[in-house]
């Protein structure tokens, strides 16, 4: 992607808000704001870095888009920010679906011989003639 110059360069923001998004983009996190008028501002701000990553060519900022950025419809001073697709993991786990992220691959049943087969194939040294 073409950098371009973005109005507000991704130095202007603090770790804290990349943090933030690394971590929503991973799993879901509520973050309660004294207002609902902080909570906006602070939405604003992280989709304003968002774009301003992705104005730049960030090397994250594709991960970061996949965090999605909500406000708690019984609350609107909490915001919640998660991967765009995490409303749906805990039915998808019931109906039992199985995702990469939430199980490693069964290890499959050693093939062939055992290390008892192994060992009982083993012969017993013959003696030579002489001795």
């Amino acid at each position: 992607m073409t950098k371009t110059k973005s109005r507000f360069p991704v130095s202007s923001f603090g770790s804290d808000l990349q943090a933030v998004l690394r971590e929503g983009a991973e799993k879901e996190l509520r973050l309660t704001f004294p207002t609902d008028k902080i909570a906006t501002r602070f939405m604003h701000r992280i989709n304003s870095l968002r774009s301003a990553m992705r104005k730049e060519g960030h090397r994250d900022w594709e991960q970061y888009y996949r965090a999605g950025i909500y406000k708690d419809r019984g609350n609107p001073s909490v915001v919640i920010i998660a991967p765009r697709d995490y409303e749906f993991k805990e039915t998808i786990q019931k109906a039992g679906v199985q995702t990469v992220d939430d199980s490693a691959p069964p290890l499959a049943a050693p093939s062939g011989d055992t290390v008892d087969d192994f060992l009982s194939s083993l012969r017993t040294p013959k003696k030579n003639a002489e001795g």
